[in-house]
């Protein structure tokens, strides 16, 4: 997990952005399953706060899409 953070934090800063914070929250179960990951009941969360303009939130987005183990993950903008 450490080595996927690294990766997705290396990407911000490579685009222009800055790592605000990373909150580790750990191992999580899951509230629901899902259909690809059926025997997955665990997984690790991480909340990773980013500044940047914005070609910094669709590079880490692409970066994300084809990482196979991020189940699930959100980028919202805050003003």
């Amino acid at each position: 997990m450490d080595q996927l953070l690294t990766r997705f934090q290396d990407k911000v800063q490579a685009a222009g952005g800055k790592i605000a914070t990373v909150e580790k929250k750990g191992l999580v179960a899951l509230a629901y399953r899902f259909q690809a990951y059926k025997d997955v009941s665990r997984a690790y969360y991480v909340n990773l706060t980013f500044e940047g303009q914005g070609k910094v939130p669709q590079e880490l987005e692409g970066i994300i899409r084809v990482t196979e183990e991020v189940i699930r993950h959100i980028i919202t903008k805050v003003n």
